[in-house]
């Protein structure tokens, strides 16, 4: 019959745990990897001093600290700086072709509810897609265009 030991279950849990952090099973731990083919990859080595050998052990006490440049990201993981340059590039142009997706949906309910207005003819009512006006549609298309450009700003100034 398992034991129940404590573990954090929230950030402000975990807070109080000395560092290094010991619960190696949670998703945050930075001891531990998992593949895409789901193995375990162990950046630091298996020895029990692995643990305390590490720079951090937590993503969330990096993540709380804020932006860190490339060598300090491949400090952390154990990748080489060129490693997580690719990650970098890859995960850019996943947020770019998202972004570029939502853009697509904004416009074609833009030119829904553009079409739902010229059919209404001389009425000068349009029938609204999803519930919204025209007018609101086309504010939602100028707010994601604005905070796609703010979003690509960010991550090219670094």
């Amino acid at each position: 019959m398992p034991t129940e030991h404590w573990r954090p279950s929230q950030r402000l849990d975990c807070r109080k745990v000395a560092r290094p952090c010991c619960f190696v099973g949670c998703r945050y731990n930075l001891f531990l990897d998992v593949t895409a083919r789901g193995g375990l990859r162990i950046p630091f080595g298996e020895e029990p001093e692995a643990l305390a050998k590490m720079p951090e052990t937590c993503a969330l006490d990096v993540a709380e600290r804020g932006g860190m440049t490339l060598e300090q990201v491949a400090q952390v993981q154990a990748l080489t700086r060129e490693r997580v340059r690719q990650i970098e590039v890859n995960a850019m142009k996943k947020l770019q072709a998202y972004l570029a997706r939502q853009e697509r949906v904004a416009e074609d309910r833009l030119l829904r509810s553009r079409d739902n207005m010229s059919a209404e003819g001389a009425s000068g009512k349009a029938a609204p897609v999803d519930g919204e006006t025209p007018e609101q549609t086309l504010e939602q298309l100028r707010e994601l265009a604005a905070a796609r450009r703010q979003t690509m700003q960010l991550f090219l100034s670094d």
